[in-house]
């Protein structure tokens, strides 16, 4: 980021926020939000990779008695493969949230930003100068144009598919049988001798559920028939996988050029909710303060000090700010 420098402590854009520890951890945390956008959809690139290279073009047949322990680990593998696509496209919105905040000065945490800011932007303060209230505007009609577009309701669906996998472990998908192909490419059909059970060689697919949100119970005993009650989606989850990430980064592409705008424009009298964004060091939180308490499982291990770190070029400065900022309290603390 540019204007990122130790001596500004910080970005350059919030030299407005007087107190120079908080905009250097305000500055941080969009840095860290950047970075965590593009790791995330390199994740969700894997994801689909993985998903594709596990079920195949043309689907899979269910475990049977001879079936190996390679074979049976990678349908595991499959269930863990959704699980890391739902949640790195989770912690993409997250992160992708903590940059609207913070270039739009959103009186919300930067830290604890979530999905739930894009879906419904929070309003800012009251005094926010009418550019500042125009380009929330912009970024509220971006995200609902990409948000919504020819299938209604897609992000909240991959959502809610998100807490159903990574919080309350739901069964996520089906397997259901291949439809044939049909016309010139559908192959002559040919019969064979096996001794192999029928169900064990009919090719399947895995579905996804349609409504993630709801408990297995609800999903399987809703009224009328399985398409009635959209137990799992039409398409095969290779394809619903593929399509959300493909308007993953369409989203966060546009996303990401308004809320650059936002940030390297006239910025002239934009209000910055300091209240909102300041953290303290010691949060006061009984979890946090238990988790303080752990140092590893093995002290007696001959860790090397932190004499030096080895980081990306683009990380120095963060480094460095982060040493004068050791510094400052440390000299704030004698004072």
């Amino acid at each position: 980021m540019e204007s990122y420098s130790a001596d500004g402590w910080g970005i350059a854009q919030f030299s407005t926020i007087a107190d120079t520890e908080q905009r250097a951890v305000a500055s941080d945390l969009l840095v860290s939000a950047v970075e965590g956008v593009q790791a995330n959809l390199r994740d969700l690139a894997l994801c689909e990779v993985d998903l594709l290279g596990l079920v195949g073009p043309n689907g899979r047949t269910m475990p049977g008695p001879d079936t190996t322990i390679d074979e049976l680990i990678e349908m595991k593998r499959i269930h863990r493969t959704i699980t890391d696509f739902a949640r790195a496209f989770g912690s993409t919105l997250d992160c992708l949230a903590a940059i609207v905040i913070a270039t739009l000065g959103l009186p919300r945490s930067i830290q604890a930003a979530s999905a739930a800011s894009l879906l419904t932007m929070p309003e800012l303060l009251a005094n926010a100068p009418a550019a500042q209230l125009e380009m929330r505007e912009c970024v509220l009609a971006c995200f609902a144009e990409h948000s919504e577009g020819e299938a209604p309701g897609w992000l909240a669906w991959v959502l809610e598919l998100r807490d159903a996998v990574v919080h309350r472990g739901l069964l996520t998908n089906t397997w259901l049988t291949r439809p044939a192909r049909s016309g010139a490419r559908s192959g002559a059909k040919v019969a064979v001798r096996t001794s192999s059970p029928i169900q064990y060689l009919i090719r399947m697919e895995p579905h996804l559920r349609g409504k993630p949100w709801q408990p297995d119970m609800f999903s399987l005993s809703g009224r009328g028939t399985a398409e009635d009650a959209l137990v799992w989606l039409p398409e095969p989850a290779t394809r619903t996988v593929t399509e959300v990430k493909q308007r993953a980064v369409a989203l966060v592409e546009a996303m990401a050029a308004i809320s650059h705008e936002a940030l390297v424009g006239d910025r002239a009298e934009w209000i910055l909710p300091e209240a909102s964004w300041r953290l303290e060091r010691v949060t006061g939180k009984p979890r946090t303060e238990r988790a303080a308490e752990f140092r590893g499982f093995d002290q007696e291990y001959p860790l090397p000090p932190p004499a030096e770190i080895r980081v990306h070029p683009r990380s120095a400065p963060r480094l460095v700010l982060a040493e004068q900022l050791r510094i400052a309290v440390e000299e704030r603390e004698q004072a």
